[in-house]
């Protein structure tokens, strides 16, 4: 038997016309969709008026961090008041004092904070020199390089926290100095207790054959040296030196850079969010890099770079609430400094901490 559902249909009665309840459903759809499009337009026209597509991030995202390559330099990748913005800068810089001094009446201390904040307004970097063939020298020799050895590259159009993303210099990577991380963003996690960075692997870019591009991926092996943790211990007047697992600091067992947090001048020791080497080991990798780069350019793991910035405790709440930004603009930063060790070509297992004993 042949069953037909019946279709319901109402009559128009000025014209006789017909409509089925399907083609209604249509017709409804199609006049909320207009009226849709036409709230979207509306809203869009406003935002353009108010010039509100740059409204300040709520919370801990609104913190900006700087980065620099040196123990020795001052404040490297710090932000800067623009010039047309109506932030009255000696207000910017007391209100950073109070915040950080809120506690603290000792006038002499105050000032000191407010000359370092002040001295913080420009995004810079610290280009050190780099000799590759004293990569050969065993042990490796100690640093000779001073704060007047650098040179300095300035980065202005970092203004404001809610436009970090859009103004971070991503195009215009130095490539005199490839131990300086390739970062493309930097941002506090939800409980203020880590700076997370990410950042690329240079070397993965002009990786052509010819000679030119042979010779860019034999610069860029110190890119390779920032995915690959070093020990490190604590010594006397805020240095540290390089060793073994069983000697190095607790929080230094598998570190690449040193963290700086200004004002303040207190440092903690990076840590990466996972192993690479430890990584490449559990895919069978021979090696986590190549020195000629022949196929680990190709390898996905050590395509980012990931590593996070432990914030001094005293700190964290502060970055955790967002109340460090005063109009939009940071009053804490931290800068970076990556230890200066040549990459490891040997097996992914060969130097892993003590944790991967097993393996």
């Amino acid at each position: 038997m042949l069953l037909r559902r019946n279709v319901t249909t109402f009559t128009n009665r000025r014209r006789g016309r017909k409509f089925s309840e399907a083609a209604v459903l249509q017709m409804l759809f199609f006049m909320l969709g207009v009226i849709f499009v036409l709230y979207i337009s509306l809203m869009l026209v406003i935002a353009i008026n108010t010039n509100s597509f740059h409204t300040p991030l709520q919370g801990p995202a609104n913190t900006i961090f700087g980065i620099s390559n040196v123990r020795e330099s001052q404040s490297e990748l710090d932000l800067k008041i623009p010039s047309n913005s109506k932030i009255n800068e000696n207000q910017f810089i007391q209100e950073s004092a109070d915040i950080q001094l809120k506690e603290n009446t000792d006038q002499s201390k105050r000032n000191v904070i407010i000359n370092e904040i002040s001295s913080h307004t420009t995004l810079k970097a610290y280009i050190e020199p780099i000799d590759q063939n004293s990569w050969d020298i065993r042990p490796l020799p100690n640093r000779t390089h001073k704060a007047k050895d650098l040179k300095v590259l300035s980065f202005p159009k970092v203004s404001f926290c809610s436009r970090l993303t859009e103004q971070w210099p991503v195009d215009n990577y130095p490539e005199e100095d490839p131990f300086l991380p390739w970062i493309h963003d930097v941002f506090p996690t939800n409980d203020g207790k880590f700076i997370q960075f990410i950042a690329q692997n240079r070397r993965r870019c002009d990786t052509g054959t010819n000679d030119k591009d042979r010779k860019t991926i034999m610069w860029r092996q110190p890119q390779l040296s920032l995915f690959q943790h070093v020990p490190l211990q604590r010594l006397e007047n805020g240095r540290y030196k390089l060793s073994s697992h069983e000697k190095a600091d607790p929080d230094g067992k598998e570190s690449r850079f040193i963290c700086r947090f200004k004002p303040g001048g207190e440092e903690t020791l990076s840590r990466f969010n996972f192993n690479y080497d430890y990584v490449s080991f559990r895919k069978r990798h021979k090696a986590t890099f190549t020195k000629i780069g022949k196929w680990d350019v190709k390898s996905l793991h050590t395509s980012q770079l990931l590593f996070q910035c432990p914030v001094p405790e005293h700190l964290q709440e502060k970055i955790r609430d967002g109340s460090s930004v005063v109009n939009d603009i940071a009053t804490l930063f931290v800068d970076i400094v990556p230890v200066r060790t040549p990459p490891r070509y040997g097996s992914p297992n060969s130097f892993l901490p003590p944790r991967y004993s097993e393996f």
